[in-house]
């Protein structure tokens, strides 16, 4: 994924940076783990897109996805952009 520019919206960005462009056109193997859980969140939060929300969730994890499974809903609801929804759907894709 190359640099973008921040506060633009995935539907911004160019198609090719898209994950769920890039996944249908290029396969799962040229996903991140971070735009999985992007697609799967599906939206980000104002001024964020998902990627980069999840991005930030992920950093506040040192990047272990793994770190990620065992951080509680309410843990993830304290930080900024995730909600209830968003912190079930990364908990339910975790748990996959």
């Amino acid at each position: 994924m190359s640099d973008l520019p921040p506060n633009l919206t995935i539907k911004q960005w160019d198609p090719d940076d898209r994950p769920r462009e890039k996944l249908k056109e290029k396969g799962s193997k040229a996903l991140s783990d971070t735009e999985f859980l992007a697609i799967i969140i599906g939206s980000g939060s104002r001024g964020e897109s998902a990627v980069e929300l999840m991005k930030r969730i992920l950093h506040h994890q040192k990047n272990r996805l793994m770190d990620l499974e065992n951080i509680s809903l309410q843990s993830l609801m304290q930080l900024k952009g995730v909600g209830l929804a968003k912190a079930i759907k990364i908990k339910a894709a975790l748990e996959l």
